[in-house]
């Protein structure tokens, strides 16, 4: 018998949906992406989302937006996967490690402080597995600092924090919706902000660096192509009406798993932290 790690959910929706795009003449910076952009928005509980074409790149434009550049430092940790680090080297920014706290795998916020230098520009929180890092502390940490935050939600959408939706802290916040995750578009990212500049920035690098008026071979500043194809977002409007659904369903899993698993000497199953709910990426045991 072969049991899946993980396996996209893909229904019908899905599939008449791109069809459909198929179907059409834009294939590319269409009406599914400005759809997918405004429903997951809502769903997060932001002003603002950009859809690029995954979560990595997200992470980059996050960095470029803020302006991280070379030799500035960002706090994060190295409990995650590589592009949480990548995102600052590809700017020559340097990471600068935090340990986690044991029981979450979140970002440790009493560490923090000790690792901020005149250099330090921003803390970047990775939330790890499906829930938040302590957000609220970490804000006031940022905010003492004048730091920026990015805030690192690829593995947790509609994860909370004090009934604060994963994506709704810091200035900017990065999801991914690669197969294995809670939902997907094939390849995909978005970005979240309530800030209209950075929305108007992201907006322009994930496009080439075009300008507001997006007129043709008309561009502003260095930019990459980013963009999300129409049929990743077809994907994407329909997997998003679903996620509440899909993560539901995970966290009923995750209870039956807990109540199994639970009194096995030597095993450890994942403790979901007090002010958390968990949106499970994963269940992971030790």
């Amino acid at each position: 018998m072969k049991i899946f790690l993980s396996r996209p959910n893909i229904g019908e929706e899905e599939i008449k949906a791109v069809t459909e795009v198929l179907k059409t003449d834009q294939l590319a910076l269409g009406p599914k992406a400005e759809l997918f952009e405004k429903l997951f928005a809502s769903l997060t509980n932001t002003k603002y989302a950009v859809a690029v074409n995954s979560g990595t790149s997200g992470l980059h434009l996050a960095v470029r937006a803020l302006d991280i550049k070379d030799g500035d430092e960002v706090i994060t940790t190295p409990f995650s996967f590589i592009a949480s680090a990548n995102c600052m080297l590809f700017e020559k920014a340097i990471p600068v490690f935090v340990d986690v706290e044991e029981e979450t795998y979140g970002m440790n916020p009493d560490l923090i402080e000790a690792a901020i230098t005149p250099r330090t520009k921003a803390i970047l929180p990775v939330h790890v597995f499906g829930q938040c890092c302590k957000m609220d502390e970490i804000e006031k940490i940022a905010k003492k600092h004048n730091l920026k935050i990015i805030e690192d939600a690829c593995e947790s959408p509609l994860a909370t924090h004090n009934n604060r939706q994963a994506g709704s802290f810091g200035d900017c916040s990065v999801f991914a919706f690669y197969p294995n995750k809670q939902m997907t578009t094939g390849e995909g990212g978005m970005i979240t902000t309530n800030d209209e500049a950075l929305y108007n920035l992201f907006l322009s690098l994930r496009n080439q660096g075009r300008g507001n008026s997006l007129e043709w071979l008309t561009h502003t500043r260095l930019g990459y192509n980013y963009r999300i194809s129409e049929i990743s977002a077809a994907i994407g409007v329909e997997q998003t009406k679903k996620l509440p659904r899909f993560i539901e369903e995970k966290r009923e899993l995750a209870n039956k798993y807990n109540f199994v698993l639970g009194n096995i000497n030597g095993l450890t199953t994942p403790i979901t932290g007090k002010s958390n709910t968990h949106s499970w990426f994963v269940y992971s045991v030790r």
